[in-house]
């Protein structure tokens, strides 16, 4: 499926004008910080703020229409201004290339010039403050970004346009930007490697991608070997699921974006890589595929951005088509024949042509042609050393989390689950909004946002990676013995699929007697029609820890059992929940982003140890 003659001629077009409004509205200053990006969010209800070029004072959040307009959204949009400039270099190398027009060429080398002429003005800080310790934050310290970890993300930006036009570069112009922009860069972020994190992947591979380009192979064997040197970020980061160790489908990608950056330039160099190390990188390619919902969906745990799809990050796999060729031809295919549409991740953006066509595809696969290839659809799987675990059928997929690998970059939900149907989601994981935002940290990373058991109104607060004790193509049983730090309880779950429907029992066993909530939640699409029970009196009792959220409260007369109806796509939707002895709530909570409602059901039981169990059955 090659690009069709208009599209690339409009591609080119839409490129080329915005390379054009860069160069004439072009206007920057090292007295300016930088915002975290995180920030750029709505404090409300989460929403990404609006983004506008002309606005640099004035921010508008889309889904309530606040208008944010103090220092600290103002940084943020230098900061967002300074990753969209720094990524337009490679669209003009390209546009170059293409053309020879000098006048791209010309554009890259102004940017940069003013960037190197005026590198040591810059301060260094940490999202928008000044600092003096380089390590103050996990996310390091920048001078032109907000952190070390978006200063590292602009270096690979800028390399990779350099590498495409190195050939009709002064070499003098080379030398000069090497001394006063690269040197002082690396200088800054090196001893910022200083754990296995996905930052500190990215800052090597930076280094490693400018040490390519100017020849200095030393530097690359620096940040290549060592503790948290590059090949040990890939073989400790990367489980033996071939999963990132943060838990994170989006850091998944993140991280292998920065690894696929190092492998194209080594390859372009010849800078050797063992055969290990390239087999591990394909097999971490192929990975979400086998983790992927059969509609290409990922599910979603932790921190990350919300609604992702394999299509999302398309862009990886084409520059991983430079490396190995043919190998990830069949992936590729699968990833672009897939009919649902693409969806954006918040920050950090790769360039889309109508949100569907990557410049990696321009640059690295622009005539592949993928008409006779594609793969079979995956099958159930689990991931023991990532603590996850996926059913598949003809027409339902569940995803389960048993627990977490690490604090970093974690939510407290274990034995969480999410639902497909008929492609469908049921229920899903919000993931978050900007850390920054207030509904991130009092909704989305809270336990009660996720479909699991809350016991007296807190989160969960342990790391514990959970088990899987059970698992075969239509079933898994999944526990946890360590899910609060002051509580001796624990959790299990079973999930059994049927044909058109799925069993849902979740066991609670606790030494003392405690407030236990089950908590479901249901996609705000998923409209519920009846429901058998009346609704009496009744209060949540709990107000903090994502309970102050809840809205719309109802409790329901509860008998043995409460049937729900759900108009699924046009489809009935049957939903049976044993209720013999507990309380039960109907509430609606918020979605991602919060313009949007969820149904939420949460069933109370206050004895020491109590069994939930939810029959869904698809009436066809």
């Amino acid at each position: 499926m090659s690009i069709n003659n208009e599209d690339f001629f409009c591609m080119k077009k839409e490129m080329s004008e915005e390379i054009k409004f860069f160069s004439e509205n072009f206007k920057d200053s090292p007295e300016k910080l930088s915002g975290w990006g995180h920030d750029y969010f709505c404090h409300i209800d989460g929403g990404a703020l609006v983004f506008d070029y002309k606005k640099p004072y004035e921010h508008i959040c889309p889904v309530c229409g606040k208008i944010y307009d103090s220092i600290k959204y103002n940084q943020c949009w230098t900061y967002i201004y300074r990753y969209n400039l720094m990524s337009s270099l490679t669209k003009a190398a390209y546009l170059f290339k293409e053309t020879k027009d000098e006048k791209f060429l010309k554009y890259i080398t102004k940017i940069l010039d003013f960037y190197g002429d005026n590198y040591d003005r810059f301060k260094v800080q940490a999202k928008g403050k000044i600092v003096e310790n380089l390590v103050i934050d996990v996310g390091g310290a920048g001078k032109i970004m907000p952190q070390g970890l978006n200063e590292a993300i602009m270096l690979i930006r800028i390399t990779n346009a350099l590498e495409l036009v190195k050939d009709d570069l002064d070499g003098e112009w080379l030398e000069k930007i090497n001394k006063n922009l690269f040197e002082p860069i690396i200088k800054l972020l090196n001893p910022q490697r200083v754990r296995i994190h996905n930052i500190a992947l990215w800052i090597g591979t930076a280094i490693a991608s400018v040490a390519l380009l100017v020849g200095e192979i030393e530097k690359v064997d620096e940040v290549y070997y060592g503790e948290f040197g590059i090949k040990n970020q890939i073989n400790k980061g990367f489980t033996d699921d071939n999963l990132w160790y943060e838990g994170s489908i989006h850091y998944n990608y993140f991280a292998l974006e920065g690894v696929i950056n190092f492998l194209l330039f080594a390859k372009i160099y010849n800078y050797p890589i063992e055969k290990n190390i390239k087999e591990k990188v394909l097999e971490i390619l192929k990975a979400p595929y086998e983790y992927a919902f059969d509609n290409l969906m990922l599910p979603n745990p932790n921190d990350g951005w919300p609604n992702l799809g394999l299509k999302t990050y398309s862009f990886i796999y084409y520059i991983a088509y430079r490396i190995y060729g043919d190998d990830i031809v069949d992936l590729i295919a699968t990833i672009e024949k897939n009919s649902y549409p693409r969806t954006d991740v918040a920050l950090s953006k790769p360039y889309y042509y109508k949100n569907f066509i990557p410049l990696e595809k321009l640059l690295f696969a622009k005539d592949l042609d993928i008409e006779n290839r594609g793969m079979e659809f995956g099958k159930s799987k689990e991931f023991k050393r990532s603590s996850f675990v996926i059913l598949k059928n003809e027409k339902i997929n569940i995803f389960g989390k048993s627990g977490d690998q690490t604090k970093s970059h974690y939510h407290p939900d274990k034995m969480n689950i999410e639902v497909t149907i008929d492609g469908k989601f049921l229920t899903r994981d919000l993931s978050n909004p900007g850390y920054g935002s207030m509904i991130c940290n009092e909704w989305n990373r809270e336990s009660l946002s996720h479909n699991t058991v809350v016991l007296d109104g807190k989160s969960h607060d342990t790391i514990e990676a959970g088990e899987i004790l059970d698992f075969t193509d239509s079933k898994f049983k999944i526990s946890s013995d360590m899910i609060y730090s002051n509580k001796a309880c624990s959790f299990e779950r079973s999930i059994e699929l049927k044909e058109n429907g799925f069993i849902d029992i979740f066991k609670v066993n606790e030494e003392t007697e405690s407030t236990k909530d089950w908590t479901f939640h249901v996609e705000s699409d998923v409209i519920l029609k009846s429901f058998s029970a009346d609704v009496i009196q009744g209060e949540i009792k709990f107000e903090e820890n994502g309970y102050q959220h809840l809205k719309d409260i109802k409790k329901l007369q509860a008998s043995d059992e409460i049937i729900f109806n759900w108009n699924f796509y046009g489809n009935n939707l049957k939903s049976i929940l044993n209720t013999s002895e507990k309380e039960v709530f109907l509430c609606k909570s918020y979605d991602n982003p919060a313009d949007k409602f969820r149904t939420t059901i949460i069933v109370r039981s206050n004895k020491k140890e109590d069994t939930f169990k939810n029959i869904w059955m698809l009436e066809v």
